[in-house]
């Protein structure tokens, strides 16, 4: 991944979307990408996107590796 996110922050019919991250040095959850030092493994984060519409909620969780 060489590139920032776009992380969308409205869904569908009026819904509300929120961003966490496991590794916020690698990918923040705003979406920023900070590579690993030249030579270094790759790292591995994983994106959680909650969806919230009134009183309903739903939490997806997407691995990354780069």
């Amino acid at each position: 991944m060489t590139a920032d996110l776009t992380l969308p922050l409205a869904g569908l019919h009026g819904s509300t979307v929120t961003w966490a991250t496991s590794n916020a040095a690698l990918v923040s959850a705003a979406g920023k990408v900070t590579r690993p030092a030249a030579g270094m493994p790759d790292g591995q984060v994983v994106l959680t996107a909650t969806v919230c519409k009134g009183a309903a909620q739903q939490t997806k969780c997407l691995a990354i590796i780069k």
